[in-house]
């Protein structure tokens, strides 16, 4: 599942840490959004309990082409990627 932790749109400020909770009961890997968020308040990503958690660069100042992507240990071990053969 994806989400964002932030809304720019809405205002709102998601709990993903309790989101992730019930993602991970079900077996669901969760991915959020932190483009908002990571520049304008602290994220702890071990904190989060997220799978991935991803962000843009210039969102911090940073050159525009430049991206994050963080995983936890349980994002890796479950993930399934395609075969590009």
């Amino acid at each position: 599942m994806a989400i964002t932790q932030m809304s720019n749109v809405l205002g709102c400020v998601n709990d993903i840490k309790g989101i992730a909770s019930l993602c991970h009961k079900k077996g669901i890997v969760l991915v959020a959004d932190g483009a908002q968020s990571v520049p304008h308040m602290p994220v702890n990503v071990s904190e989060l309990d997220v799978d991935f958690l991803s962000f843009s660069g210039h969102k911090m100042l940073a050159r525009w082409e430049s991206a994050r992507c963080t995983a936890s240990w349980s994002g890796w071990k479950n993930a399934s990627f395609p075969d590009r053969r």
